[in-house]
C-alpha cells in the first residue's frame, strides 16, 4: 500500500516538473516549486519509512514449553478365573462292624455271633436245603437288644426301609444275596418282635454259590434301618 501510494506521489511530482518544462522557467512561481519539492520529499520519506519497516523482523513471542500430560496408565482388569467345579462327595461307605462285636441301629444293639456254610440244615422235624443245585446256605447267628422303651419287629419281610431294619449279604463283586423266610425253621429272625429293654437270639439263613461262600472274608452283612447302616464282618 505504502509502496503504490509513493508511486503516485512521484509521478504527480515530475508531471509536474514536465508541465513546468513546457512552459518559460521565468513564469512558474514559486507555489508550484514548493509543491514539486514536498511531493518529492514525501515520497522519499515514504520510501524510507517502507524500508525500515520492511528491515525490521517482526518478533514473536516465545511460546512457553508445554508440558507433557501423563496420564495414569489404565489398570489391568482382574481377571477372574472360574471356579473349578466342585465335586460331589463320594457316596460315603457304610461302618465296618468287626466279627464278634456289637453295632448300633437307632434302640437297637446288633452282635453276630457266628457265620457257618453248610448244604443243609436241621431245625427240629424239619431239614432245610438250598433250592438252587450248586448253591449252599450261610447261617448267620446274631443277637438283638432293644435299648429303646418301645417294641421293635425285627427283619419284616414287609419292610418300610425308611423305619424298619433290612439286611442282606454283599461282595466284593458286588452280588448281593437276600436272606431266607424259613417256615418251620425255629430259630428265624425274620418277623420277630424285641421288646423294650429284651435281647432276641436266633438267625438268618442265605443262599449263594459255592464260590461266593468259600470267601467269606470277601462277604459282608449290610444292616439298615432308615439312614443308619453298618456292615458286619463274617470272619
Amino acid at each position: 500500500m505504502i509502496k503504490k501510494r509513493m508511486l503516485a506521489i512521484v509521478l504527480v511530482a515530475v508531471l509536474a516538473m514536465a508541465t513546468a518544462c513546457g512552459e518559460d522557467n521565468s513564469n512558474l512561481s514559486d507555489n508550484l516549486k514548493d509543491t514539486i519539492k514536498n511531493a518529492v520529499e514525501e515520497g522519499i520519506n515514504a520510501a524510507k519509512d517502507n524500508n525500515s519497516s520492511n528491515d525490521t523482523e517482526p518478533t514473536v513471542a516465545p511460546e512457553e514449553p508445554t508440558e507433557p500430560t501423563t496420564e495414569p496408565a489404565t489398570e489391568p482388569e482382574e481377571t477372574v478365573e472360574p471356579e473349578e467345579p466342585v465335586e460331589e462327595d463320594a457316596e460315603e461307605e457304610a461302618d465296618v462292624i468287626e466279627f464278634g462285636k456289637k453295632g448300633n441301629l437307632g434302640d437297637l444293639s446288633i452282635k453276630v455271633k457266628k457265620a457257618k456254610v453248610a448244604k443243609q440244615f436241621r431245625s427240629g422235624l424239619f431239614i432245610f436245603k438250598s433250592k438252587k443245585k450248586g448253591n449252599v446256605l450261610l447261617r448267620v447267628d446274631l443277637s438283638a437288644e432293644n435299648k429303646g422303651d418301645e417294641k421293635i419287629k425285627l427283619f419284616p419281610f414287609i419292610y418300610n426301609p425308611s423305619e424298619d431294619i433290612i439286611t442282606k449279604l454283599v461282595n466284593d463283586d458286588g452280588d448281593e444275596f437276600e436272606s431266607l423266610k424259613m417256615i418251620g425253621f425255629s430259630d428265624d429272625m425274620h418277623d420277630r418282635t424285641v421288646k423294650a429293654g429284651r435281647t432276641e437270639k436266633g438267625a438268618l439263613i442265605f443262599e449263594l454259590p459255592k464260590k461266593a461262600a468259600k470267601k467269606l472274608k470277601e462277604l459282608k452283612m449290610k444292616l439298615s434301618m432308615g439312614e443308619e447302616e453298618f456292615d458286619f464282618e463274617l470272619k
